[in-house]
């Protein structure tokens, strides 16, 4: 669907422009600031709605304006020709309202006008130019948003586990260097020596071995008892020898002296038996023990370590194996949407870089080839209403307007640029918002 004829009045800057577009490229010329945007926004906020109307529609010293569009129609939805009317008044508040209103030629008032636009205009005033002046993100963002590839929700996902997979990495690196500075001990035992226990059992042999000196003690008592004996048998006989008169009680005690040593050296000799069946329990191997066991210790605890770090190494490695494997399967998942979006042109798609033509960034095609894909973006946009404006005009050189002409012609694409300027490619010439000049077949019918 094309439009036919436009009238504005009032509007922005406008007092009042009429003209009749051509079907492929209508150039609109002038110095700046005198109606030639304004126009444009006028036919855009006539059928785009209030999302596409300026704050301050109508023209400095006047209460209202009106924008008319004459639509050719469109028979695959069985809609025939239309006018289009958007009037803008101003309110007792100072704000800004319009109304709409849409008739056939047979005098038919649509009953819901702008739903019926909104059903048709799609994405009023693609600036194909504009387009090959974004950066290389923001092409991929439009061509995203045309195709349908909303990646926001896998985006997110995507940075929140590369993010937490980059975590993963730096605590994986300290966790194995923490690992690797561990000492490990093969010959240490699987659990730490009771010192307790090695010192209980020490104390059991030192009381046995107390026992045993106590022992020899009474020993050496007896032995001490038996010469006080020998000692007593020699002052005896000395005794007889020298007072014969005390005999008598000298035998006595004589007799009695020998029992008492025969008894002693009975005594001694069965105490020899029991000291020489005595045996001392050797220390040595438990104090070694006891002096070794917390070294053994020391070394099982680093053990313990070394095993408890090694199960996190390989926890985070785990854990970071599965966040790689969830990026590959986004990526994927953004590719096969790739490959299953309608693309405007043939040979078109984009990768983290930016669009892509033909496999090669979009950058490195041929300006027509540029071109060429702006234009099928602008017709994928709006695919019923097929209008498209090129603002900075003045930057396009004759061949440039030129290939923009035919590739219009090509796509059924009604296109507007501006230019500053009064040249003779300029099919009306826009002057203190009236018409100052236009080609006979553009001038608007009163």
């Amino acid at each position: 669907m094309q439009i036919l004829s436009v009238r504005a009045k009032g509007f922005k800057g406008i007092e009042l422009i009429e003209m009749r577009p051509k079907k492929t490229v209508t150039v609109l010329g002038g110095r700046n600031r005198q109606g030639k945007s304004s126009l444009l926004d006028g036919i855009a906020a006539a059928l785009g709605g209030k999302k596409l109307c300026p704050e301050k529609p109508i023209r400095d010293g006047q209460d209202s304006a009106c924008v008319t569009v004459e639509l050719d129609g469109e028979p695959t939805k069985m809609i025939p020709p239309i006018t289009v009317t958007r009037e803008f008044y101003r309110k007792e508040d100072g704000s800004f309202d319009s109304k709409l209103e849409i008739i056939t030629k047979d005098g038919y008032k649509a009953p819901s006008p702008q739903t019926m636009l909104n059903d048709l205009m799609g994405k009023l005033g693609f600036d194909p130019e504009s387009f090959l002046r974004m950066d290389p993100k923001k092409q991929a963002e439009v061509l995203r948003e045309l195709v349908g590839l909303d990646f926001s929700e896998l985006d997110a996902e995507y940075k929140k586990i590369y993010d937490r997979r980059t975590v993963l990495t730096g605590e994986g690196k300290k966790l194995k260097s923490q690992l690797e500075a561990a000492p490990i001990h093969k010959d240490a035992p699987d659990q730490e020596v009771s010192v307790s226990k090695l010192a209980a059992q020490l104390n059991e042999v030192h009381a046995d071995n107390r026992k045993n000196e106590s022992q020899r003690e009474l020993l050496r008592t007896l032995e001490h008892s038996a010469k006080a004996a020998e000692t007593a048998i020699g002052a005896a006989e000395q005794e007889v020898a020298r007072l014969q008169e005390q005999l008598a009680r000298a035998t006595g005690a004589l007799k009695s002296a020998r029992d008492k040593h025969d008894d002693a050296l009975g005594k001694v000799t069965e105490q020899i038996k029991v000291v020489n069946a005595l045996k001392d329990q050797d220390t040595s191997d438990i104090e070694k023990k006891i002096a070794s066991a917390e070294e053994l210790n020391r070394m099982v605890r680093e053990n313990a370590k070394h095993n408890e770090l090694a199960e996190s190494v390989q926890a985070k490695q785990k854990e970071w194996l599965a966040a790689s494997a969830r990026l590959k399967e986004i990526e994927a998942q953004k590719e096969e949407m790739r490959r299953s979006a309608k693309w405007p042109v043939d040979g078109l798609g984009y990768d983290d870089t930016g669009v892509t033509y033909n496999g090669r960034p979009f950058a490195q095609g041929s300006s027509y080839e540029q071109r060429k894909v702006a234009m099928g973006i602008c017709v994928a946009l709006s695919p019923d209403m097929k209008f498209s404006i090129i603002k900075d005009g003045a930057l396009l050189d004759n061949e440039a307007l030129v290939e923009f002409a035919e590739l219009a012609a090509e796509n059924g694409i009604q296109l507007f640029v501006e230019r500053v300027g009064k040249g003779p490619e300029c099919n009306i010439i826009i002057e203190s918002g009236l018409v100052e000049s236009a080609d006979e077949d553009v001038k608007g019918v009163a």
